[in-house]
């Protein structure tokens, strides 16, 4: 699809130190190329821009495809979803066979390897944006479902009905964490070999969660241990007790609402097919992850023949890196420095991707504005109030304090910790099956989505009240804040 000089930019979210080397494979992989070979759509998106860290896709290519995609749906009903699913689940799959065994063995020919992984990530490219295209046609449709059978706390059986019966990574972390914390206080948190051992064990498991967009620093034992102290003692066993049977509550939560709204075994079917949308969400990033993590020896191997460590090597597009192997050339360590200290833009269009630092940009930087209170959608309800932290991404990791509200564009897993030490956590973007409502709910924190614009209202520093069970956030005086923090 051309672009046309009508075309209109629409910001999607912003993530601070998002590596340009996972946005080369995120954002040519959603291109119509990919979506034919690995779904046998003709259509997908051909154009992609980030400016300063802010991505940004074409309206009119999203428009089309979800008009591409409802046909699809009309003709082959949704129960197509999934066949779509279970070939994207499959590209996951042999994405990370291949990056564990690239973990293994001996790398022999880095650049055969690095292709091959290249390759297998560009094929699991439609998985990044497919779940978010069709949201909200999904969640239309499990509110036709609802209201045919009733009009009665449509919101409450939507929640319900749309909630992942899965568990994922996040959650199987957080599990493994209470289990350590409670051996931790029961022994008087001293480190022992046993606990020592449970902490090895854990970080063995789940460190990879760290690398989130091939950046961020690994866990380590002391990391675990100032997560440990920042939980509420009291509440560590009753809080794993309700994280290990949540998955069975609601998945006979879910019975019985099919069930007392009789639904039927076509209704039923589609509410799993939602309730594996919220899963997947989540799922895809982790695999991106898992996977990154995995290659780290091989971009290690790369980036050595390069010039590079590897924190300079992800601050380059595949194409880059395969074009610079090719000529058995080193990258020039001034680019990096520049890619690091100035603002740039990265253009995707049709095939080839374009890094620029020549303003104007394709589009300018969202002013701030100025109201009092902003309104969302409910991902769990509560109530709070703090000091707005804005954290758009890993470079900012470092801002958050305990307590604080978390104001961000949306999670991903490597937010978790951040989640857990937030008193509520507001985001741009959002649906019910993000991963900041899926986790909010697990953390038992108060948790706002799809405000579209927290992070140009709120700044750091602000106070503010949140009420998670009406979707509001109210900015207020600091004098009004101690007030109510006494």
């Amino acid at each position: 699809m051309k672009m046309k000089s009508t075309d209109k930019w629409i910001k999607v979210v912003e993530r601070r130190g998002q590596s340009i080397l996972i946005s080369s494979y995120f954002y040519n992989g959603v291109q119509t190329k990919y979506f034919k070979e690995t779904l046998g759509f003709n259509f997908g998106l051909d154009h992609y821009l980030i400016v300063d860290y802010a991505n940004y896709y074409l309206d009119s290519e999203v428009k089309n495809f979800q008009r591409q995609i409802e046909k699809i749906f009309k003709e082959k009903e949704f129960q197509y979803l999934k066949i779509i699913f279970d070939k994207l689940f499959k590209k996951g799959n042999e994405l990370i066979l291949y990056s564990k065994k690239i973990a293994k063995t001996k790398i022999n020919d880095p650049i055969t390897s690095f292709k091959k992984f290249c390759d297998l990530c560009l094929e699991f490219g439609p998985s990044m944006y497919f779940p978010i295209l069709i949201e909200s046609q999904i969640e239309k449709k499990v509110m036709d479902i609802i209201r045919e059978h009733t009009h009665k706390n449509e919101d409450r059986h939507f929640s319900i009905l749309t909630a992942s019966r899965i568990p994922t990574e996040g959650t199987k972390e957080l599990i493994s964490l209470y289990i350590i914390a409670l051996k931790y206080y029961k022994k008087g948190k001293k480190v022992d070999k046993t606990i020592e051992k449970m902490i090895n064990s854990h970080l063995h498991k789940f460190s990879w969660l760290s690398f989130t967009k091939f950046v961020g620093e690994p866990w380590n034992k002391k990391r675990v241990i100032e997560r440990i102290e920042k939980l509420n003692v009291k509440d560590i066993a009753k809080d794993l007790n309700d994280l290990k049977n949540k998955y069975d509550i609601q998945r006979e939560i879910i019975k019985k609402t099919y069930k007392n709204l009789k639904f039927s075994n076509k209704d039923i079917h589609f509410m799993e097919l939602a309730q594996l949308l919220a899963y997947f969400r989540t799922y895809r990033i982790d695999i991106y992850t898992k996977a990154g993590y995995h290659a780290k020896y091989l971009f290690e191997l790369v980036a050595k023949k390069l010039g590079l460590t590897l924190q300079e090597f992800v601050f380059l597009t595949y194409e880059e890196i395969l074009c610079y192997l090719k000529n058995k050339q080193k990258f020039p360590k001034e680019e990096i420095k520049r890619r690091r200290t100035e603002k740039w833009q990265l253009l995707f269009s049709e095939g080839k991707m374009s890094l620029s630092y020549h303003q104007p940009f394709l589009v300018e930087n969202q002013k701030m504005i100025e109201q009092k209170s902003i309104k969302g959608q409910t991902a769990c309800g509560g109530l709070a109030k703090g000091e707005v932290k804005i954290i758009r991404g890993v470079l900012e990791f470092k801002k958050m304090k305990d307590n604080a509200v978390l104001v961000t564009s949306m999670t991903t897993p490597d937010f978790v910790p951040l989640m857990q030490c937030a008193s509520a956590i507001v985001t741009d973007e959002g649906g019910i099956t993000c991963h900041a409502a899926i986790v909010s709910r697990e953390l038992k924190k108060p948790c706002i989505i799809g405000t579209k614009i927290a992070t140009q209202v709120l700044h750091d520093g602000d106070f503010v009240e949140v009420d998670a069970y009406k979707g509001i956030v109210k900015k207020v005086s600091q004098e009004r804040y101690k007030k109510l923090k006494n």
